[in-house]
């Protein structure tokens, strides 16, 4: 259930993410040191490969990565 519930995790804040771009016009452009390809492939795996799926690499992911990237969104919503 764990597992689950950490795949999720990472398919709402690349969602989240990609609907950003779409809804803020440039901001893709002006925020290149997001971790846009990577976020966006796991969560491609995460919903469409589950064969391919190391919770290793998700767990990782989770406790790791999405804090930076957390952290990185507060900076440009201070910074607006």
């Amino acid at each position: 259930m764990a597992a689950y519930a950490a795949e999720r995790v990472i398919v709402g804040a690349a969602t989240a993410l990609q609907r950003l771009d779409e809804h803020v016009p440039g901001f893709r452009e002006s925020n290149p040191d997001l971790p846009w390809r990577p976020l966006i492939g796991m969560r491609d795996i995460v919903s469409h490969a589950y064969d391919r799926i190391d919770l290793r690499i998700v767990w990782a992911t989770l406790e790791q990565d999405l804090p930076i990237l957390d952290k990185q969104i507060e900076r440009i919503q201070d910074q607006q």
